[in-house]
């Protein structure tokens, strides 16, 4: 079954992405920020990762 993982970095949206991402029928799942990548090889399945953060776009200080 093909698997995508969103690491969570402390975004509020964090578990409604991974929930509308099972809503299309893909495995979701959340792992946390410090997940090493031998931790995400070991995922089955794995097509893709997901990145949240609490750092929004439209704040003046964002670091990009």
């Amino acid at each position: 079954m093909d698997s995508i993982v969103v690491l969570d970095f402390g975004g509020q949206y964090t578990h409604l992405i991974a929930r509308r991402v099972r809503e299309l029928n893909v495995h979701s799942q959340v792992m946390v920020a410090e997940t090493t990548a031998k931790e995400l090889k070991s995922v089955q399945g794995l097509k893709g990762v997901i990145l949240l953060s609490l750092i929004h776009i439209s704040e003046p200080t964002r670091p990009y």
